[in-house]
C-alpha cells in the first residue's frame, strides 16, 4: 500500500489530475452545483436538516429516534466522513453518536450544504467518505432595503409538532447584520396504524448571528456566533434519553481580494466551539441501574485559504489546524443507594493537535478535457489527558502514550464534455486515523447488537482506495446523472468480539474490541434524473443502492452492516405562478444482506406516498402557505438504518405560514 501510495503521488503531481465531486444543496431547492445529484427540493418550508439531507442520492440516515439522525455517504460514517460548519471543525460529544454536527445546525441559518462524496473532500479531512460543510447564511448588502425578513410557522399532526422560525437582515454601507432563529417542540409521534412510539420527543431553538464589515471594496471581515439547544430528547431505540444537547460556536474571517493578480482570494479564519451533550436514564421506567453519561467537546482552529487563476490552471492552497478535546464520564447510582456509586471515564480526556496542507489544481488542458489533482498530507498527535484514563486502560495492558501519525489523502480525475454528455472517471487514496472512541472508547454499550465496546490505542490507520464512474446527459428537457463506485478498504476498523473480557454494562452480551481487519470492500451506484414533461409539468426519480463486505478472522466474506438496499424517490410536480402541487413516493426495497454479528436483522420493502401544495399571495407574494399529507395511507414501516425497528411516523397532516418583507 505505501508503494501504491508513492506512486499516487508521482502521477498525481505528474498529470495535475483531480477527483472533484461536490453537491452543493441550496435550501431554498436543494440545487446541486457540479458532479452531483441535483437532489429534491425541501418539503416545505421548515424542513429540518434531516428531511434535507435524506433527499440527497449519496446520503442514508441511521436513525435512534425522531431527532439527530446520524448522516451516511455512500455507505461510509464516523471517522470515514468530515463534517464541518462553514469550514470550521465541530465534533459531537456523545459517545453513542446520537449528537452529529448536523443535529447543531437548522435550515433557518445555512445557505447550503456542500457534500463532497469523493476523496476531493481532502480539503477539510483525510477521509474516504467524503465530507459536509454546512454552511452558514452570511449577512449581506441590500441597495434597496435597509431591513427585511421572513417569518414562519408550522404545525404537524403525527407528533402534535409546533415549529417556528424568523429572519432578520440589516444592510448599511458598510455593515451587514444577519439574525436567524428558529423553534421546534414535537411529543411523541404516531406511527403508522395509530401507535404511539415512546421516547420520539423532543425540543430544540437554534439562534445564530452574522455580521460583515466592509473595509473597501477589496477586504472585508465576517463573524458569526451560533447557539444551539435541544432539551428533552427522547431516543426510543436506545436504553437513555438526553437531558441536554448544547452547543456554542464562534468563528471570524477576514478577506481579500487582490488586485491584478493571479490570487483571487485570500481568507483567513479562526474559529472555536463548545459541545455540551448529557444523557440519562432519570425517565426512564424500571431501570436496574440509573447512569448519567455527560460528554463535552471543545474545539479551536485556524485555516489560510488561498484561490486563484493562472492561465489554465484553477489552484487551491490551504493551511489549517485545530486542537480539539473529548472527554466523557459514566456515573452508575446502584437502586435504592444500596452500595456505591460507580464512575468510569468513557472518553479520557482526549486531547487531538491536527494540522494540514492542502493543494488542489484544476488544469483544463484541452477545449472538452479538465485534469486536477487533489492532495493533503495530515500531521495528527492524540494524547489522553487523564490518568485516571489511562489508569482503566492498564487492565488490558495497554501503556497509553503520546500517539502521532501521519495521514494523507490524494485523488485523480478526467473529466470529459462531449455536446450533451459529461463523462468523468477518477480514482483516490485516502489514510485516516481513528476516531476517538475506536481509541480510547472505554466501555461502550452499542444498543444495536448488544455489545460493550472498548478502544484500542495502538489500532492502525483505515486505507481507501476508491474508484469513481460518473455519467450525465443534459437536454432542455431531460437530464440524467448517474454514479457508480468501488472501494477497498485495508485495515478496516471495527468491532470484534474478544471472550477474554468481561462486560459492564447489565443485559450486555458481551465485549467488543475495534480492531483492525485485513480486507473489506464496497460499492454502489445512485441514478438521478428529471423530465419536463409539458409547460407545467415535471417529473424527477432518484435510486442509490449500496453494498459491501468485510473478511473475518476465518477469511470468510461477511456483509457490511448498515448499508441501505435499494431506495429512492420519484414525484410528479405541477407550477405554475403562485400554485405548486407534487405528488411524490418514497419506496425501498427489502434488505436481506444483512451482518447477524451487529444485531442486523432482515428489513421488508415498502412505499409510502406524500402530497404537497404551496400558494403564494399578497403584493409581491409576500405571504405563503404551505400544506401537504406524508404517508397518506399511514403505512406502518421502517427503514434499515432505523435502530431496534423502531416504524417511522404515520401519516402526518402539516400547515405552515410564512410571512416576508
Amino acid at each position: 500500500m505505501r508503494k501504491t501510495f508513492l506512486f499516487i503521488i508521482a502521477f498525481s503531481l505528474f498529470s495535475h489530475f483531480v477527483l472533484a465531486q461536490a453537491d452543493t444543496l441550496f435550501l431554498n431547492e436543494i440545487v446541486v452545483t457540479g458532479n452531483a445529484d441535483k437532489g429534491f427540493e425541501k418539503k416545505h418550508s421548515l424542513s429540518n436538516i434531516d428531511d434535507i439531507l435524506s433527499r440527497s442520492s449519496n446520503i442514508g440516515l441511521v436513525r435512534r429516534g425522531n431527532y439527530a439522525a446520524e448522516p451516511r455517504m455512500l455507505g461510509f460514517s464516523g471517522g470515514q466522513i468530515m463534517t464541518t460548519v462553514a469550514g470550521m471543525k465541530i465534533f459531537g460529544a456523545c459517545t453513542d453518536k446520537m449528537d452529529p454536527v448536523s443535529s447543531y445546525v437548522e435550515t433557518a441559518n445555512l445557505r447550503s450544504v456542500n457534500a463532497t462524496s469523493s476523496d476531493s473532500s481532502a480539503e477539510n479531512a483525510c477521509v474516504a467518505g467524503g465530507s459536509l460543510d454546512f454552511c452558514l447564511h452570511e449577512a449581506n448588502y441590500n441597495e434597496s432595503k435597509t431591513f427585511s425578513g421572513n417569518f414562519g410557522t408550522g404545525y404537524f399532526s403525527a407528533s402534535q409538532g409546533k415549529e417556528a422560525f424568523g429572519v432578520l437582515d440589516y444592510s448599511g454601507d458598510k455593515l451587514a447584520l444577519r439574525y436567524s432563529g428558529s423553534y421546534r417542540a414535537h411529543d411523541n409521534y404516531r406511527a403508522g396504524g395509530g401507535d404511539k412510539v415512546s421516547f420520539s420527543h423532543y425540543n430544540k431553538t437554534n439562534h445564530l448571528i452574522s455580521g460583515k464589515y466592509k473595509l473597501n471594496d477589496r477586504n472585508w471581515v465576517t463573524a458569526d456566533v451560533l447557539y444551539d439547544r435541544a432539551w428533552d430528547v427522547g431516543y426510543p431505540a436506545l436504553p437513555m434519553d438526553v437531558s441536554l444537547a448544547e452547543a456554542f460556536l464562534f468563528g471570524a474571517a477576514y478577506n481579500i481580494t487582490p488586485r491584478n493578480s493571479d490570487i483571487e482570494n485570500i481568507e483567513w479564519k479562526v474559529y472555536a466551539n463548545k459541545v455540551k451533550h448529557i444523557m440519562d436514564d432519570s425517565e426512564r421506567p424500571d431501570v436496574p441501574v440509573r447512569m448519567d453519561m455527560p460528554g463535552e467537546t471543545r474545539t479551536y482552529g485556524t485555516y489560510l485559504k488561498i484561490s486563484g487563476q493562472k492561465k489554465k490552471h484553477g489552484f487551491t492552497a490551504k493551511a489549517d489546524f485545530y486542537n480539539s478535546l473529548h472527554k466523557a464520564e459514566m456515573t452508575m447510582y446502584p437502586p435504592e443507594n444500596n452500595g456505591p456509586e460507580m464512575y468510569m471515564e468513557t472518553w479520557p480526556d482526549v486531547f487531538r493537535n491536527n494540522m494540514a496542507i492542502y493543494i488542489g489544481d484544476r488544469f483544463a488542458f484541452a477545449d472538452n478535457f479538465t485534469l486536477n489533482t487533489d492532495a493533503r498530507i495530515e500531521f495528527a498527535r492524540s494524547n489522553p489527558g487523564s490518568e485516571f484514563g489511562k489508569k482503566q486502560f492498564e487492565i488490558f495492558g495497554n501503556e497509553i502514550n503520546a500517539d502521532n501519525r501521519l495521514l494523507y489523502s490524494f485523488a485523480s480525475d478526467i473529466k470529459n464534455n462531449i455536446g450533451d454528455m459529461a463523462h468523468a472517471l477518477g480514482i483516490s487514496i485516502s489514510e485516516r486515523q481513528p476516531t476517538v472512541s475506536e481509541q480510547y472508547g472505554f466501555y461502550l454499550f452499542n444498543s444495536e447488537d448488544g455489545y460493550d465496546y472498548v478502544g484500542r490505542p495502538d489500532i492502525d490507520n483505515e486505507q481507501t482506495f476508491k474508484a469513481q464512474y460518473v455519467v450525465e446527459y443534459n437536454t432542455t428537457k431531460l437530464s440524467v446523472k448517474t454514479e457508480t463506485y468501488f472501494a477497498w478498504l485495508r485495515d478496516y476498523i471495527s468491532g470484534v468480539i474478544d471472550p477474554n473480557l468481561d462486560r459492564m454494562t447489565i443485559g450486555a452480551k458481551g465485549v467488543k474490541v475495534f480492531r483492525n481487519r485485513e480486507n473489506a470492500r464496497q460499492y454502489g451506484a445512485n441514478v438521478y434524473a428529471t423530465y419536463s414533461l409539458a409547460k407545467y409539468w415535471s417529473a424527477r426519480t432518484n435510486l442509490r443502492y449500496t453494498a459491501g463486505q468485510y473478511q473475518d478472522d476465518n477469511d470468510n466474506w461477511q456483509n457490511m452492516p448498515q448499508l441501505l438496499p435499494l431506495n429512492g424517490n420519484v414525484s410528479l410536480s405541477f407550477q405554475k405562478e403562485k400554485l405548486s402541487l407534487t405528488a411524490e413516493s418514497e419506496f425501498a426495497t427489502a434488505q436481506n444482506q444483512t451482518d447477524p454479528n451487529f444485531g442486523e436483522s432482515e428489513t421488508a420493502g415498502y412505499a409510502i406516498a406524500n402530497l404537497r401544495g404551496a400558494y403564494s399571495f399578497g403584493k409581491k407574494n409576500t405571504y405563503n402557505i404551505e400544506a401537504g399529507i406524508e404517508n397518506i395511507l399511514d403505512k406502518k414501516y421502517r427503514s434499515h438504518l432505523d435502530w431496534g425497528g423502531i416504524p417511522r411516523p404515520g401519516r402526518n397532516v402539516y400547515l405552515t405560514l410564512n410571512l416576508a418583507f
